[in-house]
């Protein structure tokens, strides 16, 4: 276990544990579920929820430690959790495990490439790809998101529509074959994904300062609306962490609202 200093954190707890920001905590998770992982048959129907539940693991690990101020330790860990998310979506344990009923039906990709839950792997591989500069195996990571794929669990089809948008832009696939995921978007009623796709439009356009203007618009609804939750997911801002990175790689300069940088996952 790691001791843990609120008072050093980039953001305020506001009441969670702190062992949600105890890197030690998420460490020994990670090699609990990996010893439990490896006394299971090599087609048992449940490896692939094992190597989720690692991932989320690797990534809350990586999370904690920088919230920590020990970057070492959050680039380890951050690598991980890219190595999780290559494993649960391109694993050799998916020409071995029962689709369908998960039981006695016969193996198959395409299935779990449909069906399984990929929202939070592949929003873990937008931050610490992004962040660590693993663009390549970003693009690859982005290449299993098929346009069918169906929404996970409790996902709005707005949010759906802008992580396709996202996996298409990483994947350098033309804007207009994406015009389907940008017209959910801007359809919906999600104002939230709405700020975030215009401001990766602005980016796209290499268009800076109306990509900082959006960008500014998102921080402060994040601010008002997301930071509050009873949630020690929303103490980052995840995707205007990749947003910001993306620009970044794509040479194109945003500022980023001052009151947004605790929040924004990125190495001094």
């Amino acid at each position: 276990m790691v001791d843990v200093d609120e008072s050093s954190l980039p953001f305020k707890l506001g009441g969670l544990p702190t062992d949600l920001v105890d890197y030690g905590y998420h460490i020994g998770q990670f090699q609990d579920s990996e010893q439990y992982l490896k006394q299971r048959p090599d087609n048992h129907p449940d490896i692939c929820w094992d190597l989720k539940s690692m991932q989320s693991e690797a990534h809350y690990a990586a999370f904690a430690a920088w919230a920590l101020g020990h970057h070492d330790v959050a680039k380890k860990w951050g690598i991980k959790a890219i190595e999780m998310v290559e494993e649960y979506f391109f694993g050799e344990y998916l020409d071995r495990i029962p689709s369908g009923n998960h039981h006695d039906q016969p193996p198959d990709r395409a299935y779990y490439e449909q069906t399984a839950p990929w929202k939070s792997p592949f929003e873990s591989a937008l931050l610490w790809c992004s962040l660590l500069g693993e663009w390549d195996r970003l693009e690859k990571i982005a290449g299993y998101l098929r346009d069918d794929v169906k929404p996970d669990v409790e996902q709005s089809k707005e949010n759906r529509a802008w992580l396709l948008l996202v996996a298409g832009v990483v994947r350098g696939r033309d804007y207009s074959e994406l015009s389907s995921f940008s017209k959910t978007v801007l359809d919906g009623k999600k104002a939230r994904e709405r700020l975030l796709l215009w401001t990766l439009d602005a980016i796209v356009e290499e268009a800076p300062e109306q990509a900082s203007g959006f960008l500014a618009d998102y921080a402060k609804r994040y601010l008002k609306t997301e930071l509050p939750k009873h949630d020690i997911t929303t103490k980052i801002a995840l995707d205007a962490s990749f947003l910001v990175h993306w620009a970044s790689y794509c040479d194109v300069e945003i500022d980023v609202p001052e009151k947004l940088k605790p929040h924004i996952v990125a190495f001094d």
